[in-house]
């Protein structure tokens, strides 16, 4: 029995010796990896990414804005993953490369090239100087683990007037808000003396070559005539003219009424002047939103103070008229609107051609013209009567409108052979506003 107990046991003691050779080569092996991923994360960080130099694509002007326009492609077909990319844009000026704009715009790498557009307004008009642009990057790729740097900046690439011999001012006849900052230069060949905005010199900066500059900061506003800038050379002077005014105020206390149901008046006040005047000056557009219609301005130079108006032909079957009023500059844009029902808004014509006929000693019929085309609503008008060392009375008569503008009262309760004076005055229903009154008509009853 000891035998075979003793065979049993031997068995067990070398599977335990294999076990522990098949742990401890487990044991090295993961030993292993983890030193070579080690040995890789301590050269990854080694390594540095910089991207490769940008490329502009274009640079443009527009020199009636003073605006630089920039494009370029950022190659994004190389990084077949997203990344963040931050551009930094550089504009410079002058010869001296003087750097006048440094800005960040920042981007993402999708996995095609895309074109980008950048826009820059410079503070001094474009003629006058020589600009210039580059750009460079930092792409932050998420699957590079190492130190990450800036490209080198591209090759500038740069904007210029060519001037002809003529000594010239820019810009010419600029619209400002009053308080705002503007330069103005002189491109010349000669010597500038000296520079003044009206009556005030201002220093001069100097450009390339000979050319020169003024800042000129809060502005104030323009006489009608506009601020005269004036640049002095030897024998000559050059110069422009600056507008500084406002942009159109809210049109206020907009009201639109009809006289006679045919025609809409609408008449507002302008507001806080401008200060800009001719082709500069402010514009009105009335547009109605529920039939689509338009009517403009057409400019009357009238005294700030005074109201101004706009007709508006009433469209058969309409009654509620959604108005909006435009008032537009080269500074801005304001509006007012007005909801209304046009027949709650009648503000009558003056009765004309009143007529007094005979119905008896004491009584008369009044007989008076009302332009309008009133069928649709009631009249209420007014009759006044007046004797000779007696209080006038009023009498108040209601009566349908009608189409021919011809209108008949009879008054009665009179004494006969006696000297009246009657005048009429009249308005709708309901009551908006009544109408002047009307001429007196003298009057001698029978006896």
């Amino acid at each position: 029995m000891m035998d075979i107990s003793l065979c049993l046991k031997r068995p067990s003691r070398m599977g335990d010796s294999k076990r522990m050779r098949m742990t401890s080569n487990f044991q090295w092996l993961l030993l292993t990896v983890l030193l070579l991923y080690l040995m890789n994360q301590v050269n990854s960080q080694k390594r540095t990414f910089i991207p490769d130099v940008p490329e502009i694509l274009d640079l443009s002007a527009d020199f009636s804005t003073s605006t630089l326009h920039l494009k370029w492609n950022d190659k994004g077909s190389v990084f077949p993953h997203h990344s963040n990319v931050i551009w930094e844009i550089k504009v410079l000026r002058k010869k001296n490369m003087e750097i006048v704009k440094l800005v960040t715009h920042n981007t993402t790498l999708n996995g095609r090239d895309t074109i980008h557009h950048w826009s820059w307004t410079s503070d001094m008009p474009l003629e006058c100087a020589t600009h210039y642009a580059g750009i460079r990057c930092y792409i932050d790729d998420p699957q590079f683990s190492g130190r990450k740097e800036w490209s080198d900046w591209s090759p500038l690439k740069n904007i210029s007037w060519s001037p002809d011999s003529q000594t010239k001012v820019f810009p010419q006849d600029r619209v400002l808000l009053v308080g705002s900052d503007i330069t103005v230069c002189c491109v010349t060949q000669e010597e500038v003396l000296s520079a003044q905005i009206g009556s005030t010199y201002c220093p001069l900066i100097h450009l390339d070559g000979k050319n020169v500059a003024i800042k000129i900061r809060n502005i104030s506003a323009s006489e009608s005539s506009g601020t005269n800038v004036v640049f002095s050379v030897e024998d000559n002077m050059f110069g422009t003219v600056i507008f500084a005014g406002y942009p159109p105020d809210i049109p206020q206390k907009l009201n639109c009424e009809t006289y006679d149901l045919k025609e809409i008046i609408c008449t507002w006040n302008p507001g806080r002047p401008t200060f800009l005047v001719g082709p500069r000056n402010t514009s009105y557009t009335l547009f109605e939103s529920f039939s689509g219609k338009y009517v403009r301005f057409k400019r009357v130079e009238l005294p700030t103070n005074e109201s101004y108006q706009l007709f508006f032909q009433m469209l058969p079957n309409q009654e509620i008229y959604n108005f909006t009023l435009n008032a537009r500059n080269p500074l801005g844009q304001s509006e007012s609107t007005l909801l209304v029902n046009i027949t709650e808004k009648v503000h009558p014509h003056i009765p004309t051609s009143i007529k007094v006929k005979d119905i008896s000693s004491t009584a008369v019929t009044l007989s008076w013209h009302l332009p309008g085309s009133f069928a649709k609503i009631k009249l209420l008008c007014q009759i006044e009567i007046n004797k000779t060392n007696s209080v006038h009375e009023l009498r108040i008569v209601t009566m349908k409108g009608i189409e021919n503008s011809s209108y008949l009262a009879a008054v009665d309760k009179l004494n006969p052979y006696t000297i009246y004076t009657f005048r009429i005055r009249c308005c709708t229903d309901p009551f908006w506003k009544w109408s002047k009154w009307s001429n007196e008509k003298q009057y001698l009853t029978t006896e």
